[in-house]
């Protein structure tokens, strides 16, 4: 009697490996990376300070009002009278910001509009803004750590000429010597109220400073936002706004960024 012989087909069924099935972890996972690079993305190139679920709701709030002046929105008077309401109080500047930011969101994750308009979907939705913001923060910190090693290049006004005195980088691991402690950061970092003072007597402002007679508290701007060599040298109480945000090392950080 003849023994049946195996088929070589049914052997390598047999032997063969079974092929790994995509679960639906691993699909959402490839899903989410299309969003952290986004993040990454706006963080990058857009703005710094990304915060994603604001940004959904307050650029949808935009979005609404737009088509409801267009008559291509139907809502009732309250909700009306409540979304203008939330907007009132954005200037032309942040309103436009909002708009640009939330237009460039959506154009590089297509797929966050079919969240956003599913409200079914609005666990998934605050999951991955969640996740977003964890990578703005990591790209935040990672952009903080690559300027550190520069922060004297760019705090002096004339690096090529004349480097940061005394130096910041100073061949040691302490920071005792850095922030008020520092007396061209602490020119930087002084309020803007305090600058003329701080020009008139640097050592009896920077004593101010450290003992809290002078509050640098987070309504007070320092004076590194103002342009002017030293930073804050052209202020104007008359005038606060001029000249805001235009200081060369708020310019230079940014182009570094």
């Amino acid at each position: 009697m003849k023994k049946r012989s195996r088929s070589s087909k049914s052997v390598q069924g047999r032997d063969a490996k079974p092929k790994k099935v995509k679960t639906s972890k691993d699909t959402d996972e490839d899903l989410d990376e299309e969003y952290l690079a986004a993040a990454r993305a706006m963080t990058c190139c857009y703005d710094l300070f990304c915060k994603v679920k604001k940004l959904i709701k307050i650029g949808c709030l935009v979005q609404q009002d737009e088509a409801a002046d267009k008559g291509d929105h139907e809502e009732d008077e309250a909700n009306k009278v409540s979304r203008k309401k939330r907007l009132k109080g954005l200037s032309t500047y942040v309103h436009n910001c909002y708009k640009g930011n939330y237009q460039q969101l959506l154009q590089l994750t297509p797929g966050l509009r079919t969240l956003i308009n599913n409200k079914s979907k609005t666990k998934q939705l605050v999951r991955i803004a969640q996740k977003m913001n964890a990578v703005i923060s990591a790209t935040q910190s990672d952009d903080s750590t690559r300027l550190k090693s520069q922060i004297d290049h760019y705090a002096a006004p004339m690096p090529a000429k004349e480097p940061l005195s005394p130096p910041v980088n100073n061949g040691t691991s302490s920071r005792s010597h850095l922030g008020i402690n520092h007396p061209v950061l602490a020119s930087f970092l002084c309020p803007i109220t305090a600058i003329k003072e701080y020009h008139q007597d640097p050592t009896e402002t920077r004593k101010k400073l450290a003992s809290g007679q002078i509050l640098m508290s987070a309504a007070e701007f320092p004076a590194y936002l103002w342009e002017g060599t030293p930073p804050g040298e052209k202020y104007d109480e008359d005038s606060m706004t001029d000249g805001l945000f235009k200081g060369y090392f708020l310019v230079r950080d940014h182009l570094l960024l």
